[in-house]
């Protein structure tokens, strides 16, 4: 009985760290989709509303992002998109943080855009 309760108390502090570990890489691949979905789509819009649609996803998903975390950049007839920020894991019970760096970079044609 008490081997039971020892695999189960295993098992449970197991799935506990696995999903802390897991949530921010599961945000940012649900923010990486809308990241693609923003840039790519929304040709007729200025760059204020491009920042201002990704700061609305990051508050939605509860992701730490601000405005100066997003660069928009024109280079050789392109826009690059970089939105970097890094989110924090904090194990409670072994005073243990963990920290996630993660970067989003995407590049669109000006397409008549500028100049």
């Amino acid at each position: 009985m008490i081997r039971f309760f020892i695999k189960a108390v295993f098992v449970v502090i197991l799935i506990y760290v696995a999903l802390l570990v897991a949530t921010p890489w599961v945000k940012y691949y649900i923010y990486k989709n809308a990241f693609n979905n923003i840039i790519y789509s929304e040709k007729r819009f200025p760059d204020f509303n491009v920042k201002k649609n990704l700061l609305e996803e990051a508050k939605e998903l509860n992701i730490p992002v601000r405005a100066e975390n997003i660069k928009i950049e024109i280079v050789n007839f392109k826009k690059i998109y970089t939105v970097e920020y890094v989110e924090n894991v904090f194990f409670p019970y072994i005073n243990k943080e963990v920290t996630f760096r993660f970067i989003l970079k995407g590049e669109k044609d000006i397409e008549g855009e500028y100049e």
